[in-house]
This record gives C-alpha cells, structure tokens and sequence, in this order.
C-alpha cells in the first residue's frame, strides 16, 4: 500500500510540475512541490469522501498537523480542474483500445444532468470495467439532437474513441434518448442499441393488474415516506432499516415490495404496532 501511494505520489508531482511548466504565471506556480502535493492530496480525498470543500477552513487546524501549510478554500477549489484533467487521462488510457459499451440517461429536474458511463472487459476477461466518461449539467431540457451533438462530442473529440470501438448504446425508452441514438448509430456503424433491460421489466410490469397489492401499497408508500416512527419500529422488529422510496428513483417502489415479500410473516404483528399513516 505504501509502494502504491508513493508510486501516485510520483505521478501527481509529475502531472503538477507539467502543469505548471506550461502554465508559468499562474498562482502557485513558485510554491514547493512537497506543499503543492499535500494540497492536492487534501482536495482530492474530500472530493472522494463527499466532503464540501467548504469545510476545509473549520478542519485547517488539525491538518496542518501534517507539518505542511494549507490555504484558504477558495484557492483550494483551483485543485479540481487539475484534479479532474488527470483522472480523465487515466480514464482515456484505460478505456484506449477497448471494445466500448455506451450509456446515458439524464434528469430533467432543475435543467438537466447528462450522465455519459460505458462499460467495457479488458484483455484476458478478467473483469467488466466500469467509468464515468461525464456528467455535465445544462440550464435547460436538452433535445434529442443536441443531446447526441453533446454524447458525440465527448467520445469523439474530448476522449479521442475511435468511432469503431462503440460497439453498444444503452438508454432507457425515453423519446429524447430515442432520437438521440438514432443519430448515434448513423455515427457509430458498428452499435448496437441497447434498451435498459430495468427499465423494460418495469413497464411490462406496470401492466399487470395487481388490484389487491396496489390497494395494500398505495397507503404503505405513504407510511415508509412519512412516518419515522413507524421506521424506527419496522427496525427493532426486523433487525434491519425499512426501505425508503422516492418518486425520482423509479426502482424504490420495488426495493419496497421485495421488503414486503421478504418479511411477510411479520407484516400482521407490526401493522399492529405501526402508527396509523398521516392524513
């Protein structure tokens, strides 16, 4: 684990002196290597952790412990560019060469946010790879032909694919992403499209008339949204948290019913308990 870290700390160092080489004048371009890294370093695991670098000020005390000098977020914040720029060339040399599985979806709430994924299996069959490609948020609804301008420009022209090498497009059944790997597949000949298998289970699905359990389910989506003590209890009973469901995530309303199925038994004792679901 230490040859490890020490190995990406000679690669940040490099990618940092290389930045700053062709980039003199910027600020921090006179400030130590060792000082650069730790910043880095910094920046880089709150990223990782979830963290907001906004708290980096309030914990500035205890990581400087390290012996090294921190600085105030805001020019923290010039780290994620740099951060970001280095994981893309990681992503680029993973994925160079591969036979590359496509997909994307985004959500129209506030705007948009186009996410770009793929998937591919290196040499030997070892494992299947998974990475981001982008996520990139828009200030309105996009189209189905800006959004395959979009897609397009970032495999062909930020990530440098061969157009050859996307083999799949996957999307869900939505009108936009239709229109968008229609003109995918003009771009990309050897493609194949791919509808979201999840997806599909759940609108055949929704098809099914299931008069009884939807009567059942309807108040107890109401219970597990809204009541935390009737949580609290499902808990103490089950030994586990009662799961939770949300319009946005369409695949909650079936974590919550393979919840039901799983503890069924139980269902009678904790209506008996449970309180009775807001009004």
């Amino acid at each position: 684990e230490i040859r490890k870290r020490t190995g990406e700390d000679t690669r940040i160092n490099t990618f940092i002196a290389d930045y700053y080489a062709a980039n003199p004048n910027e600020a921090g371009s006179a400030t130590p290597a060792e000082v650069l890294l730790f910043r880095w370093t910094v920046v880089e695991s709150f990223l990782q952790s979830g963290i907001p670098l906004t708290k980096v000020d309030e914990l500035r005390t205890l990581l400087e412990l390290t012996g090294q000098p921190l600085t105030h977020r805001s020019h923290l914040r010039s780290f994620i560019p740099k951060i970001l720029s280095k994981e893309m060339d990681l992503i680029k040399e993973e994925i160079n060469g591969q036979y590359l599985s496509i997909s994307f979806d985004g959500t129209t709430r506030l705007g948009e946010a186009v996410n770009l994924c793929a998937r591919f299996v290196p040499s030997g069959f070892s494992c299947i790879g998974k990475r981001v490609l982008a996520l990139i948020t828009t200030a309105t609804h996009m189209n189905g032909v800006s959004l395959y301008r979009l897609i397009s420009k970032i495999i062909l022209s930020d990530l440098n694919i061969d157009a050859d090498r996307i083999v799949g497009i996957s999307r869900d059944s939505c009108s936009t992403n239709g229109v968008a790997c229609k003109h995918l597949l003009t771009m990309f000949a050897n493609s194949l499209d791919l509808l979201c298998c999840s997806h599909t289970l759940q609108h055949t699905g929704e098809h099914l008339q299931l008069k009884t359990v939807e009567e059942f389910l309807h108040p107890w989506l109401t219970l597990v949204s809204h009541t935390s003590a009737a949580r609290t209890i499902w808990q103490s009973m089950m030994g586990i948290s009662m799961k939770g469901y949300s319009k946005i995530r369409w695949w909650s309303r079936w974590e919550v019913m393979k919840d039901l199925a799983e503890h069924f038994g139980q269902l009678y004792p904790f209506c008996w308990w449970a309180p009775d679901p807001p009004r």
